[in-house]
């Protein structure tokens, strides 16, 4: 029985920087890994940006959802959508989701995580905040997908230990790191689960943020 999970390691060295009109971005991952975000042919996006600018208005992205959570920092947010005007208030670790075709704006700066979704994609985003056993590639739709969990080091650091298939695989993501783990369904429900277990590094309650993205296959 071998390892049928891609397990990719995204060193923080290895994030590149962009500009946008309120601060930067680091742009995490990006599938499919060929896609570029300027072309906008990407399924998902994962990203964490710096807002600047005490008011700033986003980029506009018809054909996307977004799910925006806050790392450090508070924010007000506002949506102009068909049914009106919406507002909401963030603080850290709070989210928003909106369609990333509405005309948003924000007031106030603070540093963000950003889950960027086609339409045929699905996702979700939470923050990871025990050293403990986590329960990954669950839940998943009928149909062939990739299913990708992406853990994003808020921590000086973190281990993961994955286990599957009765072999282990540990490594150590740094700070502004992450790691992905991707599997395709339905071929890889005939092998049995993957555990993965964390220790962390850190003086924190809140040591990453996880994002679950499930793309057509």
């Amino acid at each position: 029985m071998d390892i049928k999970t891609k397990i990719t390691r995204v060193a923080p060295e290895a994030i590149t920087d962009s500009k946008w009109t309120g601060g930067v971005t680091r742009q995490i991952a990006i599938w499919p890994p060929e896609a570029e975000y300027a072309k906008r042919d990407f399924e998902w996006r994962l990203s964490s940006a710096t807002v600047d600018l005490e008011e700033s208005t986003f980029t506009s992205l018809p054909g996307f959802h977004r799910i925006l959570m806050i790392l450090d920092g508070k924010v007000g947010v506002t949506h102009k959508t068909p049914r009106g005007e919406r507002h909401k208030d963030l603080g850290a670790f709070d989210q928003d989701s909106f369609d990333g075709g509405w005309e948003t704006t924000s007031v106030g700066r603070c540093v963000d995580f950003n889950l960027m979704l086609a339409e045929k994609c699905g996702g979700s985003v939470s923050v990871l905040s025990a050293a403990a056993p986590i329960d990954i590639f669950q839940l998943v739709p009928m149909g062939e997908w990739v299913v990708t969990e992406a853990f994003y080091c808020l921590a000086d650091s973190f281990s993961p230990s994955i286990e599957e298939g009765g072999f282990v695989i540990g490594t150590t993501i740094n700070k502004g790191g992450a790691l992905l783990l991707q599997r395709t369904f339905p071929e890889a429900n005939s092998y049995p689960g993957v555990k993965l277990s964390i220790g962390v590094n850190s003086n924190d309650k809140i040591w990453g943020v996880r994002a679950t993205i499930v793309s057509p296959f």
